[in-house]
Protein backbone atom coordinates (compact mmCIF):
# COMPACT_ATOMS: atom_id res chain seq x y z
CA UNK A 1 0.00 0.00 0.00
CA UNK A 2 1.51 3.03 -1.08
CA UNK A 3 2.40 5.20 1.77
CA UNK A 4 0.21 8.39 0.26
CA UNK A 5 -2.87 7.07 1.54
CA UNK A 6 -1.84 6.56 5.10
CA UNK A 7 -1.94 9.92 6.84
CA UNK A 8 -4.97 12.04 5.36
CA UNK A 9 -7.15 12.97 8.62
CA UNK A 10 -9.79 13.11 6.09
CA UNK A 11 -12.72 14.72 8.36
CA UNK A 12 -10.50 17.34 9.75
CA UNK A 13 -9.58 20.24 8.00
CA UNK A 14 -6.74 22.91 8.12
CA UNK A 15 -4.57 20.66 10.53
CA UNK A 16 -1.92 22.81 10.80
CA UNK A 17 -4.45 25.84 10.83
CA UNK A 18 -6.99 24.85 13.54
CA UNK A 19 -5.21 21.92 15.09
CA UNK A 20 -7.40 18.89 16.13
CA UNK A 21 -6.94 18.22 19.93
CA UNK A 22 -5.77 19.52 23.07
CA UNK A 23 -2.15 18.49 23.30
CA UNK A 24 -0.55 17.41 26.24
CA UNK A 25 0.41 20.54 28.73
CA UNK A 26 -2.00 23.22 26.42
CA UNK A 27 -5.60 21.67 28.20
CA UNK A 28 -5.70 24.70 30.41
CA UNK A 29 -4.96 27.41 26.95
CA UNK A 30 -7.36 25.32 25.23
CA UNK A 31 -9.99 25.65 27.69
CA UNK A 32 -9.02 29.56 28.22
CA UNK A 33 -9.74 30.60 24.43
CA UNK A 34 -12.62 28.18 24.75
CA UNK A 35 -14.71 29.76 27.23
CA UNK A 36 -15.91 32.80 24.91
CA UNK A 37 -16.91 30.52 22.00
CA UNK A 38 -18.79 28.14 24.77
CA UNK A 39 -20.51 30.93 26.25
CA UNK A 40 -21.63 32.14 22.93
CA UNK A 41 -23.04 28.05 21.99
CA UNK A 42 -24.27 28.25 25.35
CA UNK A 43 -26.21 31.10 24.90
CA UNK A 44 -27.22 29.51 20.69
CA UNK A 45 -28.50 26.20 22.09
CA UNK A 46 -30.91 28.36 24.62
CA UNK A 47 -32.26 29.95 21.58
CA UNK A 48 -32.41 26.73 19.50
CA UNK A 49 -34.41 25.07 22.72
CA UNK A 50 -36.70 28.22 23.10
CA UNK A 51 -37.51 28.64 19.06
CA UNK A 52 -37.86 25.13 18.79
CA UNK A 53 -36.33 22.57 16.19
CA UNK A 54 -36.96 20.04 14.02
CA UNK A 55 -38.93 16.62 14.95
CA UNK A 56 -38.28 14.17 12.33
CA UNK A 57 -41.81 12.75 11.57
CA UNK A 58 -42.25 12.38 8.21
CA UNK A 59 -45.74 12.86 6.46
CA UNK A 60 -46.17 12.40 3.01
CA UNK A 61 -47.20 15.56 1.16
CA UNK A 62 -48.73 14.17 -1.65
CA UNK A 63 -47.31 17.37 -3.69
CA UNK A 64 -43.60 16.97 -4.10
CA UNK A 65 -41.96 18.70 -6.53
CA UNK A 66 -40.38 17.06 -9.37
CA UNK A 67 -36.78 18.61 -9.31
CA UNK A 68 -34.42 16.47 -8.11
CA UNK A 69 -31.02 17.26 -6.66
CA UNK A 70 -27.81 17.19 -8.48
CA UNK A 71 -26.01 14.11 -7.27
CA UNK A 72 -28.39 11.50 -5.06
CA UNK A 73 -31.10 12.76 -6.83
CA UNK A 74 -33.02 14.05 -3.89
CA UNK A 75 -36.74 15.11 -3.96
CA UNK A 76 -37.47 18.65 -3.43
CA UNK A 77 -39.97 18.87 -1.14
CA UNK A 78 -41.00 15.52 -0.87
CA UNK A 79 -42.07 14.94 2.96
CA UNK A 80 -42.69 18.10 5.66
CA UNK A 81 -41.49 17.54 9.09
CA UNK A 82 -42.62 18.75 12.59
CA UNK A 83 -40.96 21.59 14.35
CA UNK A 84 -41.22 20.92 17.92
CA UNK A 85 -39.91 22.35 21.43
CA UNK A 86 -39.05 19.28 23.13
CA UNK A 87 -37.31 16.11 21.19
CA UNK A 88 -34.10 13.79 22.45
CA UNK A 89 -31.99 16.17 21.46
CA UNK A 90 -33.16 19.14 23.96
CA UNK A 91 -34.13 16.68 26.67
CA UNK A 92 -33.80 17.97 30.11
CA UNK A 93 -32.37 14.44 31.11
CA UNK A 94 -28.54 15.17 30.80
CA UNK A 95 -27.50 11.42 29.95
CA UNK A 96 -30.57 10.92 27.41
CA UNK A 97 -29.32 13.71 25.83
CA UNK A 98 -25.80 12.75 25.39
CA UNK A 99 -27.07 9.62 23.89
CA UNK A 100 -28.75 11.02 21.51
CA UNK A 101 -25.82 13.46 19.74
CA UNK A 102 -23.27 10.54 20.47
CA UNK A 103 -25.35 8.60 18.28
CA UNK A 104 -25.36 10.84 15.79
CA UNK A 105 -23.59 8.72 12.62
CA UNK A 106 -21.72 10.77 10.57
CA UNK A 107 -18.87 8.02 9.28
CA UNK A 108 -21.42 6.74 6.31
CA UNK A 109 -20.88 10.61 4.94
CA UNK A 110 -18.07 9.74 3.92
CA UNK A 111 -17.99 7.41 0.38
CA UNK A 112 -16.13 7.01 -2.38
CA UNK A 113 -17.36 7.28 -6.13
CA UNK A 114 -16.50 6.30 -8.78
CA UNK A 115 -13.79 8.40 -10.69
CA UNK A 116 -16.10 8.21 -14.26
CA UNK A 117 -19.81 9.25 -12.03
CA UNK A 118 -17.47 11.99 -10.58
CA UNK A 119 -16.17 13.29 -14.09
CA UNK A 120 -19.44 13.14 -15.38
CA UNK A 121 -21.24 15.02 -12.22
CA UNK A 122 -18.12 17.74 -12.63
CA UNK A 123 -17.30 17.53 -9.19
CA UNK A 124 -12.92 17.45 -9.00
CA UNK A 125 -11.31 14.00 -8.46
CA UNK A 126 -10.83 13.63 -4.79
CA UNK A 127 -8.64 11.70 -2.77
CA UNK A 128 -7.70 8.12 -4.13
CA UNK A 129 -9.91 5.59 -2.21
CA UNK A 130 -6.75 2.91 -1.12
CA UNK A 131 -9.09 -0.18 -1.55
CA UNK A 132 -10.27 0.73 -5.17
CA UNK A 133 -7.87 3.10 -7.17
CA UNK A 134 -11.44 3.45 -9.84
CA UNK A 135 -12.92 5.77 -6.92
CA UNK A 136 -12.10 8.47 -4.91
CA UNK A 137 -13.45 9.80 -1.72
CA UNK A 138 -16.02 12.54 -0.85
CA UNK A 139 -17.50 14.38 2.52
CA UNK A 140 -21.15 14.70 1.40
CA UNK A 141 -22.27 18.03 2.75
CA UNK A 142 -25.11 17.30 5.10
CA UNK A 143 -23.06 14.86 6.92
CA UNK A 144 -19.91 17.58 7.46
CA UNK A 145 -22.68 19.89 9.02
CA UNK A 146 -23.60 17.24 11.72
CA UNK A 147 -19.92 16.13 12.28
CA UNK A 148 -19.37 19.93 12.85
CA UNK A 149 -22.81 19.96 15.13
CA UNK A 150 -21.35 17.05 17.18
CA UNK A 151 -18.24 18.21 17.53
CA UNK A 152 -19.96 22.08 18.98
CA UNK A 153 -22.53 19.86 21.07
CA UNK A 154 -19.13 17.78 22.85
CA UNK A 155 -17.22 20.89 23.52
CA UNK A 156 -20.66 22.82 24.93
CA UNK A 157 -20.78 19.15 27.12
CA UNK A 158 -17.19 19.46 28.14
CA UNK A 159 -17.12 22.61 29.08
CA UNK A 160 -20.11 22.46 31.41
CA UNK A 161 -19.04 19.05 32.80
CA UNK A 162 -15.27 21.11 33.38
CA UNK A 163 -13.78 18.49 31.68
CA UNK A 164 -10.71 18.82 28.98
CA UNK A 165 -11.53 19.70 25.53
CA UNK A 166 -11.42 17.79 22.84
CA UNK A 167 -10.99 20.15 20.48
CA UNK A 168 -8.84 23.47 19.84
CA UNK A 169 -10.90 26.66 19.34
CA UNK A 170 -10.16 27.07 15.55
CA UNK A 171 -11.73 23.84 14.87
CA UNK A 172 -14.87 25.11 16.52
CA UNK A 173 -14.88 28.13 15.06
CA UNK A 174 -14.35 26.77 11.80
CA UNK A 175 -17.66 24.51 12.43
CA UNK A 176 -19.63 27.62 13.44
CA UNK A 177 -18.32 29.43 10.37
CA UNK A 178 -19.13 26.71 8.25
CA UNK A 179 -23.05 26.23 9.50
CA UNK A 180 -23.03 29.90 8.70
CA UNK A 181 -22.20 29.62 5.12
CA UNK A 182 -24.68 26.77 4.81
CA UNK A 183 -27.30 28.60 6.06
CA UNK A 184 -26.44 31.68 3.58
CA UNK A 185 -26.54 29.20 0.78
CA UNK A 186 -29.27 27.47 1.66
CA UNK A 187 -31.46 30.90 1.86
CA UNK A 188 -34.44 29.58 3.62
CA UNK A 189 -37.76 31.37 2.92
CA UNK A 190 -40.14 29.49 5.06
CA UNK A 191 -42.13 31.97 7.08
CA UNK A 192 -41.85 30.99 11.29
CA UNK A 193 -45.41 31.76 12.38
CA UNK A 194 -45.36 33.78 15.86
CA UNK A 195 -46.85 33.13 18.64
CA UNK A 196 -48.94 35.57 20.88
CA UNK A 197 -47.62 34.68 24.04
CA UNK A 198 -45.91 36.77 26.43
CA UNK A 199 -42.67 34.55 25.34
CA UNK A 200 -43.62 34.44 21.85
CA UNK A 201 -41.99 31.31 20.29
CA UNK A 202 -41.52 30.25 16.37
CA UNK A 203 -43.10 27.71 14.14
CA UNK A 204 -45.00 26.02 17.33
CA UNK A 205 -47.08 23.45 15.75
CA UNK A 206 -45.88 24.31 11.89
CA UNK A 207 -44.83 21.82 9.30
CA UNK A 208 -41.43 22.28 6.86
CA UNK A 209 -41.36 20.76 3.64
CA UNK A 210 -37.91 18.77 3.46
CA UNK A 211 -36.06 16.42 1.41
CA UNK A 212 -35.98 12.78 2.69
CA UNK A 213 -33.16 12.12 5.12
CA UNK A 214 -33.40 8.54 4.57
CA UNK A 215 -33.42 8.56 0.74
CA UNK A 216 -29.96 10.22 1.15
CA UNK A 217 -28.85 7.84 3.97
CA UNK A 218 -29.77 5.30 1.24
CA UNK A 219 -27.70 7.04 -1.45
CA UNK A 220 -24.23 7.13 0.79
CA UNK A 221 -24.37 3.88 1.77
CA UNK A 222 -24.29 2.50 -1.76
CA UNK A 223 -21.04 3.99 -2.21
CA UNK A 224 -19.27 2.89 1.21
CA UNK A 225 -15.83 3.94 1.95
CA UNK A 226 -15.05 1.45 5.23
CA UNK A 227 -14.62 5.22 7.45
CA UNK A 228 -14.89 5.29 11.26
CA UNK A 229 -13.84 8.41 12.58
CA UNK A 230 -13.79 6.88 16.09
CA UNK A 231 -12.17 8.54 19.11
CA UNK A 232 -9.94 11.93 17.36
CA UNK A 233 -7.85 11.89 20.26
CA UNK A 234 -6.29 8.41 19.69
CA UNK A 235 -7.27 7.76 15.84
CA UNK A 236 -5.10 11.24 14.76
CA UNK A 237 -1.94 10.29 16.34
CA UNK A 238 -1.75 7.05 15.06
CA UNK A 239 0.92 6.93 12.20
CA UNK A 240 -1.04 5.35 9.61
CA UNK A 241 -4.68 6.21 9.33
CA UNK A 242 -5.67 3.50 7.04
CA UNK A 243 -7.12 1.55 10.25
CA UNK A 244 -10.04 4.14 10.27
CA UNK A 245 -10.86 2.51 6.59
CA UNK A 246 -10.55 -1.13 7.59
CA UNK A 247 -14.60 -0.85 8.24
CA UNK A 248 -16.28 -2.68 5.00
CA UNK A 249 -19.43 -4.11 4.84
CA UNK A 250 -19.84 -7.96 4.20
CA UNK A 251 -19.67 -8.70 0.92
CA UNK A 252 -18.27 -5.92 -0.24
CA UNK A 253 -15.31 -6.02 -2.77
CA UNK A 254 -12.75 -4.18 -0.70
CA UNK A 255 -13.22 -6.06 2.26
CA UNK A 256 -10.55 -8.82 0.84
CA UNK A 257 -8.73 -6.76 0.20
CA UNK A 258 -8.50 -5.32 4.04
CA UNK A 259 -8.37 -8.69 5.18
CA UNK A 260 -5.04 -9.20 3.11
CA UNK A 261 -3.55 -5.74 3.96
CA UNK A 262 -4.16 -6.50 7.59
CA UNK A 263 -3.03 -10.18 7.87
CA UNK A 264 -6.41 -11.03 8.92
CA UNK A 265 -8.57 -14.50 7.69
CA UNK A 266 -11.94 -15.30 6.35
CA UNK A 267 -14.00 -14.40 9.41
CA UNK A 268 -12.35 -11.17 10.28
CA UNK A 269 -15.34 -8.87 10.17
CA UNK A 270 -14.26 -5.06 11.45
CA UNK A 271 -17.46 -3.61 10.75
CA UNK A 272 -18.73 -5.88 13.94
CA UNK A 273 -16.33 -4.22 15.72
CA UNK A 274 -18.01 -1.74 18.74
CA UNK A 275 -18.03 1.68 17.80
CA UNK A 276 -16.35 4.08 19.93
CA UNK A 277 -18.72 6.40 21.88
CA UNK A 278 -18.45 9.34 24.35
CA UNK A 279 -19.40 7.57 27.36
CA UNK A 280 -16.45 5.32 26.73
CA UNK A 281 -14.70 7.61 28.74
CA UNK A 282 -17.27 9.19 31.06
Amino acid sequence: MDTKYESALLLDEEPELFGIQAKAGNTRKCRCNLCGVLLVISLALNIFQGIGVLHFTNIPTGQANNLRTKYAGLKQDEIQHLWTHENPYTSQNTTERHQHWDSINIDRGLIALPTLFASEKGIPIGSTFPWNHNKSLYLINAYHGLHCLKNIYQAFMEYQEGRSQSFEGGHIIHCLDQLRLDILCNADDTPRTTTPDMTPVTAKGQFRSCRNWDALVKWVDSYPSCYRYGNAKVEDMKPSQLSRMRFCPEGSEELQKVRIYFGEGQDWKPADEKKWSWFDEM
